[in-house]
């Protein structure tokens, strides 16, 4: 089976847009809430995932730093990095990531 170029660049374009529109929605949502400001530091805890480029790209755009938090990383790991960046908030994919995350919290 020989798929076209063209059905590829239009798939291509409609995951593009998708992925903006859920982007945008995510920095919508982290500019309306009162502990996260602009230039602040923001923790993403996520798996390598499609979610995972949407929050990245939705924390840019709220103008915030991405601070990368992976939930397979050791807990004094995580707890290093929460010290370093001292968050006011985090984004977290999902409640079983949060946990994953060694118990650190946020």
């Amino acid at each position: 089976m020989v798929v076209s170029e063209k059905l590829i660049l239009s798939l291509m374009a409609q995951l593009q847009f998708t992925m903006q529109v859920a982007a945008e929605a995510v920095a919508s949502t982290l500019r309306g809430a009162a502990s996260v400001r602009a230039d602040g530091l923001l923790p993403l805890i996520a798996s390598r995932s499609l979610e995972m480029l949407i929050g990245i790209f939705g924390i840019l755009l709220a103008e915030c730093a991405y601070v990368p938090l992976d939930p397979k990383w050791p807990a004094d790991r995580v707890r290093e990095v929460v010290a370093q960046c001292a968050p006011r908030a985090a984004l977290v994919r999902d409640s079983h990531e949060a946990q994953d995350a060694r118990g650190v919290r946020i």
